[in-house]
This record gives structure tokens, sequence and C-alpha cells, in this order.
């Protein structure tokens, strides 16, 4: 096969790849890959960078055994 086709589905924080022609259980018979691309741990506020805050708020949480 020339190429290489694939499908990308993103939802959520879940990644999706589908491989219509991958050989890995038969001839042709396909493969879906799924990866969970969650955010940090660290990141207390969820903004997607880490600071001063998110360094704070995750020392606390470990000083009080919560992570």
């Amino acid at each position: 096969m020339l190429g290489c086709k694939f499908a990308i589905a993103i939802f959520n924080g879940v990644v999706v790849v589908g491989v219509p022609h991958d050989d890995d259980n038969g001839v042709d018979s396909g493969s879906v890959y799924v990866f969970d691309i969650n955010r940090c741990y660290a990141d207390c506020d969820t903004n997607g960078q880490l600071n001063l805050f998110d360094y704070i708020c995750f020392g606390n949480a470990y000083a009080n055994g919560c992570p």
C-alpha cells in the first residue's frame, strides 16, 4: 500500500487514531489506538501552565497527603 492513511478524533482529552489497513490482527484488519491526554496533575487552576499558584497548591496538597 502506498502512503499512510489514518483518521484522528479528539474529544474531552481522549485521542482516537484509526488505521484502516493495519495488519496487526490479520491482513487489512485495521487497528484503533486510544490515548488519554489528561492535564498535568500539578496544574491546580487548569490553565495549561505551571505557575507559582500551582506550585503552592500542589505543595499544600502533598503536605496534607492528598495527591
